[in-house]
């Protein structure tokens, strides 16, 4: 395994003992924040006040929407990061 390989196989490995649903949950918090941060932001410098009513309106749905996408997302990431985990502790015993 290279360098590279080894820190990111420690590092699943904590994610692992932490488990699906925490790794679900901060990554979707995490990319979620950074949207509504976002559009926040954005309302603010670069839309006029009225602005602000349109925002906070369609802020239900945006939520509804960044969990229905980032558990998908997330959920089929860490069948991706398994799937690795795998492969990596295959090569490992081949060696």
């Amino acid at each position: 395994m290279t360098k590279s390989q080894k820190k990111w196989f420690k590092c699943w490995e904590s994610k692992q003992r932490k488990g699906f649903v925490h790794y679900i949950i901060i990554q979707t918090l995490m990319i979620g924040g950074g949207v509504i941060f976002g559009k926040l932001i954005g309302v603010a410098l670069f839309t006029n006040q009225s602005q602000w009513g349109a925002f906070f309106a369609s802020l239900p749905m945006m939520v509804v929407t960044i969990l229905v996408v980032g558990i998908s997302f997330n959920s089929l990431a860490w069948c991706v990061g398994e799937r690795r985990y795998k492969n990596l502790i295959n090569q490992q015993g081949k060696t």
